[in-house]
């Protein structure tokens, strides 16, 4: 899972809360969310908020030294997690406003199996 961060802080921690839900049937979903140089208070507000949601286990943060674009935001996200000890079989990109419904991305992972 990628997700590119361009001054939508509370959008991406929103979006990775309704991804945590599906780890229950989804234990080796892995994401990667991108901080694309937004030159806002992204990193601070990201910062404040992974204590209260367990994100260290399977959420890598990545801060991008430039921005290069959306396209560019996430070709570092899938560099970093192709570079991983156990890379995804598949990736999503997924936008930070969008919310995942409960058993969507199972639904999703089970029909491309």
């Amino acid at each position: 899972m990628a997700i590119v961060n361009y001054r939508t802080p509370a959008m991406v921690l929103a979006c990775l809360d309704s991804l945590r839900r599906e780890r229950k049937a989804l234990p080796s979903l892995q994401a990667i969310a991108v901080e694309n140089a937004s030159g806002d208070d992204s990193v601070a507000v990201r910062s404040a908020r992974l204590g209260e949601m367990p994100f260290s286990d399977w959420v890598q943060f990545r801060a991008a030294p430039l921005n290069g674009g959306f396209g560019w935001g996430n070709n570092e996200a899938i560099i970093a997690l192709l570079a991983n000890e156990t890379p995804p079989d598949a990736i999503l990109l997924i936008n930070p406003d969008a919310m995942i419904e409960p058993g969507a991305l199972v639904a999703l992972v089970e029909d491309m199996g």
